[in-house]
């Protein structure tokens, strides 16, 4: 039998990091628009990095990052833009964690 979960598989994931700027941290908070995965997809990803798996889930973007366009204002999303974010230290240990976070379930006391 064949079984699936109760809720959409589109899934907001706010992402907050930062990163340093001289002697100055930057905040950086943005929010992906992911598609949802549940434990069998997440597992049966060993053949996939978690860089390939996070860029071919995610279609979108808002907020603040500190991805800049050749003029200097913030780059829109696209697949380049968050593939060059990702491989900026620190960053895609972020995303994964916050994709697993929003994706899995949370307690309330």
């Amino acid at each position: 039998m064949a079984f699936k979960l109760a809720v959409g598989n589109m899934v907001q994931v706010p992402v907050r990091f930062s990163l340093r700027d001289g002697a100055l941290d930057k905040n950086y908070t943005l929010t992906l628009t992911a598609t949802r995965h549940g434990p069998d997809d997440i597992a049966a990803m060993e053949s996939v990095t978690v860089n390939d798996f996070m860029l071919a889930q995610v279609s979108g973007w808002s907020g603040t990052h500190p991805v800049l366009a050749e003029d200097g204002t913030p780059a829109p999303y696209s697949s380049e833009a968050l593939a060059f974010l990702l491989k900026v230290p620190g960053v895609l240990d972020a995303v994964w964690l916050a994709y697993l976070r929003e994706c899995g379930a949370k307690t309330k006391n």
